[in-house]
């Protein structure tokens, strides 16, 4: 077994290829993916990277919403023998730059022409949705990758200065995801996960993308407020629908539904019996927010005080 992600992807789509790998919301209503649609995805994604002359090693730059476009193409890159690295879409002008120039980027990945007009004159730009597809031996371009090989870089907000890569190689990136999922999270294979959070900050990219993803859970990609979509049970709703057994999100999110539906009505209307826990992250989270979520929802809610320095 390859200990990379595409190669733990590889071997998930042969040994459960009918199961769900991702569910995510497609042209107004949900759509999903199985774990071997997802790898053919990939595969045709990696290769037509690699005619656009991405070689192992190089580092691309990805800059866009949520979106299963971004995600496939995010393992595009790494079956491609590249690393990736995010960039938050409101990002200004010089943090796209200093990012780009920091990480060595020769390729990023936009998704509007407006994103495409920050990048530097010698960045290469392609567009997600548009990449093209070609066919290869995925097997042999999957089994390139080393462990010691780079994977991501993810960059801090720039809150403090510039903003600042911190650089996660593979094997160990896959190593310390896997044993989160099951010793912190209690994941299992087959349970329905879900990271709010934009896949441009630490926690959606290795939440959203790649821990679900090692562990072999279905993991659920949403863009969405957790109010006013169009009400504070958006959150509620999207758990309910899906049976999902874990939410991990940030406090933020949770100060919003909690100023909205103090009173928890809006949870009320929705089956939560499957819900077991909540992990927020990002800030770390005020004592009332924390206490009233427990309070309303019943579960165990853990505050992880996540940082990208630490992550």
């Amino acid at each position: 077994m390859a200990l990379s992600i595409p190669g733990l992807l590889r071997e998930r789509a042969a040994r459960t290829p009918d199961a769900e790998a991702m569910r995510y919301r497609d042209h107004g209503g949900w759509a999903s993916l199985t774990w071997a649609e997802l790898q053919e995805r990939v595969a045709e994604l990696a290769f037509g990277l690699r005619t656009e002359g991405l070689r192992k090693g190089d580092r691309v730059a990805l800059m866009g919403r949520t979106s299963i476009e971004w995600i496939v193409t995010d393992l595009a890159v790494l079956a491609a023998g590249g690393a990736t690295t995010t960039i938050y879409p409101n990002s200004t002008e010089a943090e796209v730059a200093h990012i780009i120039g920091d990480s060595g980027s020769a390729i990023v990945v936009v998704e509007t022409d407006e994103h495409a007009g920050l990048m530097p004159g010698d960045a290469k730009v392609l567009r997600f949705g548009a990449v093209p597809k070609a066919q290869g031996d995925y097997d042999a371009l999957v089994d390139e990758i080393a462990p010691g090989d780079l994977a991501t870089l993810i960059y801090t907000s720039g809150t403090t200065g510039q903003p600042k890569g911190v650089v996660h190689d593979t094997g160990g990136y896959c190593v310390a995801l896997y044993w989160s999922m099951k010793n912190l999270y209690g994941i299992e294979p087959g349970e329905v996960w879900w990271t709010a959070s934009d896949v441009g900050w630490a926690v959606g990219h290795s939440y959203t993308v790649y821990g679900p993803l090692l562990d072999g859970a279905t993991s659920i990609l949403y863009e969405g407020k957790p109010v006013g979509t169009p009400d504070p049970g958006a959150f509620w709703r999207v758990v309910s629908q899906h049976n999902v057994s874990v939410l991990f999100t940030a406090p933020t999110a949770f100060r919003a539904i909690k100023r909205e539906d103090h009173a928890g009505e809006h949870m009320r209307r929705y089956d939560l019996s499957r819900f077991r826990a909540l992990f927020l992250a990002g800030e770390r989270c005020d004592p009332d927010t924390l206490l009233w979520a427990g309070m309303r929802l019943g579960v165990p809610v853990i505050d992880n005080w996540w940082q990208t320095e630490t992550g």
